[in-house]
């Protein structure tokens, strides 16, 4: 069976930014995506994410969430999951 990916368009519940966490233990690796926190700055982010995931870090990235394109192969029902403008294709 395919399955389409399909962009996930409706905005988070809780009003505190989100940040997109990635690391990598090795500089060979791949970044890697391994959680998200919340918090209104980019400096309590990267404070949170050291305390979270930094212990296993080479290298740690941050992201806000809104600015990640997020896409699932879950159906979400109704039109939350149609992609708009032809995106996620």
């Amino acid at each position: 069976m395919s399955r389409e990916s399909m962009r996930v368009s409706e905005p988070r519940s809780d009003e505190t930014p989100e940040w997109e966490v990635f690391l990598r233990s090795e500089e060979s690796e791949p970044l890697r995506h391994v959680g998200s926190v919340s918090a209104p700055t980019e400096q309590v982010a990267r404070e949170q994410a050291q305390s979270l995931f930094g212990w296993t870090a080479r290298t740690l990235w941050l992201c806000r969430a809104g600015d990640v394109a997020r896409f699932t192969e879950r159906d979400l029902g109704g039109d939350a999951a149609a992609p708009a403008g032809g995106e996620g294709k």
